[in-house]
């Protein structure tokens, strides 16, 4: 289907270079190749720049590289798995040392052993299993709560051995998942596991001080 313009219009349109113009000088056919090749070229180049500057921007925001492994309070002798170089470690020096104080406060409150693992999971490992893996390499696995913690993956895991599960069910462990998860939506990771961690230590203690309340309402009735 073919258009033809109105003649009025052919008339408006100046088929040669209007007097005082300069004169348009033909563009070879080099140029036209290197506009044709090289513009297209130019976008994608400045494209690729602009993926690369938000990458950059996202690393330097998550830390350098691929975090290594970190343990808060694995006991003596120290579990498999530990990356000790610090420029691995996940979150900076002062976060982790929120973080350990958040688990001393949970073994005081609770009377158990608290640990927290940031660290990948291994490539191919079911994170439940491995989370249970870690928990037995610890000294005293039947007395522990492990809270385990991939950043890098946003995988988060807890396992209790048989006396820790006896004062935490797994709502109570659903709870601190929440709660972990509430605050790393608000870009705020390690307040989340202050707060998983501070819910544990607080809920496995109820059931210690109910029996302590009990024992001293016997005594004052006698």
């Amino acid at each position: 289907m073919s258009y033809v313009l109105p003649h009025q219009i052919v008339a408006l349109l100046p088929l040669e270079t209007l007097p005082h113009w300069p004169e348009v000088v033909e563009p070879s056919w080099l140029e036209m190749i290197g506009l044709i090749i090289g513009l297209p070229l130019l976008i994608a180049i400045v494209l690729v720049l602009l993926v690369h500057s938000g990458a950059l921007a996202r690393l330097a925001r998550g830390g350098a590289g691929k975090h290594g492994a970190y343990w808060i309070n694995p006991g003596d002798p120290l579990p498999a798995a530990v990356d000790s170089s610090e420029e691995q470690q996940p979150y900076t020096i002062g976060e982790r040392e929120s973080l350990i104080r958040a688990v001393r406060q949970a073994e005081r409150e609770s009377g158990l052993e608290f640990s927290l693992f940031l660290g990948p999971v291994p490539e191919g490992t079911d994170s439940a299993d491995y989370a249970l893996e870690l928990l037995h390499s610890l000294p005293d696995p039947d007395r522990s709560v492990l809270i385990m913690s991939d950043p890098e993956n946003d995988i988060l895991e807890f396992a209790g051995g048989e006396e820790a599960v006896r004062h935490l069910g797994e709502d109570d462990m659903v709870q601190a998942g929440v709660a972990a998860y509430a605050a790393d939506e608000q870009g705020d990771p390690v307040t989340g596991l202050i707060d998983a961690v501070g819910l544990l230590g607080r809920h496995a203690r109820q059931p210690e001080l109910l029996h302590a309340s009990a024992e001293s309402a016997a005594a004052l009735d006698h």
